[in-house]
């Protein structure tokens, strides 16, 4: 893919002081433990963070990538800033500043998926893009077909590049290229920028998580969690009880929802819960809303039958939890 892109400028070119600031990210990785100490927002403490050797090879094989392309284009030395004169002269760190000050001297366009950097860049009146601009660019040309500019964009998502937006076809795209399993794309969904329609990524999301339930129940967990954190995140605070109400209610009116899968769905909720740090209020309330179906159509009697049996195989606090609302419902 990235042959094909940069194949549609006419030149592209980066600094020596790039590349050498990839290589270091390079060789860092490859020297990374599987362990990593990490600081913990919500307990206030360190917590050491664990991958597996799956997930340290990848991440070698994804930082070797941005070198060898460095490495096979044209470069040209930078050793210090020119034409940014509002930063010290000789100031450390300013490696990836080195494009920007070359593009403004050289009247160049800058290529670069960092938005800061691109920010910057316009500030200082260098034009600058990012790749999805060159997909949507190389496609409205007929430079490319619009599946091949959607699968590119699939290949960026799975890929965990940032905020891409939300569309149905472009996320499922993806998903599917990963089995579904709960990956770059479900991080994705955990970020606020996923929710601009928040139906259609809730619809996403549950599909997302039936193709998994039955086979991989921890994955279907993981679509859950990612789903409730990113539309927390994407929620003004006083919308956000009822809108998560309605997640959590459309999560466990799904016709694949039984009992033997509820435990692996309320993991997920809670998940997602915990990672924002929400009360379980929107979750207690859609079951009450739930069970309020139940009575409507069934009665009492057998409603309650029915959720607890629903609820059979859940941790115990979920079962209190069910317990709980059949008989403050019963109460009322």
């Amino acid at each position: 893919m990235s042959e094909q892109l940069i194949g549609q400028r006419q030149v592209v070119m980066t600094t020596e002081q790039l590349l050498a600031d990839t290589l270091q990210a390079k060789e860092s990785i490859a020297l990374r433990s599987d362990m990593t100490l990490a600081w913990d927002e919500r307990s206030a403490s360190t917590a050491v963070l664990t991958s597996t050797p799956e997930q340290l090879a990848a991440l070698r094989s994804t930082s070797a990538r941005p070198v060898e392309i460095m490495q096979s284009a044209p470069r040209v030395s930078r050793p210090e800033l020119r034409s940014l004169p509002r930063l010290p002269s000789g100031r450390r760190g300013t490696e990836w500043l080195t494009a920007v000050d070359y593009a403004k001297e050289h009247g160049h366009i800058l290529w670069c998926d960092d938005r800061i950097l691109r920010a910057v860049a316009r500030s200082q009146g260098v034009a600058s893009f990012g790749t999805l601009a060159l997909i949507d660019a190389c496609v409205q040309s007929n430079l490319m077909e619009p599946r091949e500019g959607l699968v590119m964009k699939a290949e960026l998502l799975r890929n965990y590049y940032v905020d891409i937006p939300f569309f149905a076809d472009l996320y499922s795209t993806a998903a599917q290229a990963d089995g579904w399993q709960a990956t770059a794309v479900a991080v994705a969904v955990s970020r606020p920028g996923a929710w601009s329609d928040p139906q259609a990524a809730a619809a996403f999301v549950l599909n997302a998580a039936s193709q998994t339930i039955g086979s991989l129940p921890h994955e279907a967990s993981a679509w859950l969690s990612a789903a409730y954190a990113g539309l927390y995140r994407a929620t003004l605070p006083s919308h956000r009880p009822r809108n998560l109400q309605v997640l959590s209610w459309q999560v466990i009116t799904q016709p694949w929802v039984s009992a033997s899968s509820l435990p692996f769905v309320l993991a997920g909720l809670h998940a997602g819960r915990e990672d924002v740090a929400d009360t379980d209020a929107p979750l207690r309330a859609a079951i009450t809303q739930y069970y309020g179906a139940l009575v409507d159509q069934f009665g009492h009697i057998t409603a309650a039958s029915t959720l607890m049996s629903l609820f059979a195989l859940t941790e115990g606090e979920d079962k209190a939890t069910a317990a709980r609302t059949v008989l403050t419902y019963l109460a009322r």
